[in-house]
């Protein structure tokens, strides 16, 4: 049996925001924050940990309420990767469900400020569309082991070729 690997409980912005922070296997290559609707924190958790092995970065599954508190939990990821051990410069925001629209408008509004650069956008169940001007990975399947490793190799390919 593997040992469990790091993870922390975080509360963001004051308390109101809890946040599941789970490091990978190795030494992180990056950051990816998932945002799902607040009944979808263990299944986040659980994407979480599959990308976090799969892709070598920092996850951060984030319940939250909408793009305001999807906007917290980005900003405190661009701001604090060096100090969880990983490059900032390899952000890759995702969402799930609900999440996956607050995960599309915040990639608007962080390509219209021109910060966070998100490496990575990654959209799973989305209700909406990929917004116009922007590039997403999108799923449209339940998330199953098969699919965790193919949709890693989708993310590997779309931010190597950012490099």
């Amino acid at each position: 049996m593997t040992p469990p690997r790091p993870s922390a409980q975080l509360r963001l912005r004051g308390g109101d925001l809890g946040a599941q922070l789970i490091w990978p296997a190795g030494p992180p290559t990056g950051t990816l924050v998932l945002l799902v609707g607040a009944d979808e924190a263990a299944h986040g958790e659980s994407i979480c940990r599959a990308l976090s092995d799969a892709l070598g970065v920092v996850a951060l599954s984030v319940p939250c309420r909408g793009a305001d508190d999807g906007a917290t939990a980005v900003e405190w990821a661009a701001d604090h990767a060096a100090q969880i051990g990983a490059d900032g410069a390899r952000l890759i925001l995702g969402g799930l469900h609900a999440g996956a629209d607050a995960a599309a408008a915040l990639a608007v509004r962080a390509r219209d400020e021109g910060w966070p650069d998100i490496a990575c956008l990654v959209l799973i169940h989305a209700h909406g569309r990929v917004p116009p001007g922007l590039s997403a990975i999108t799923v449209d399947e339940h998330p199953a082991e098969p699919l965790m490793r193919e949709l890693a190799r989708r993310i590997i390919r779309a931010t190597s070729s950012r490099a």
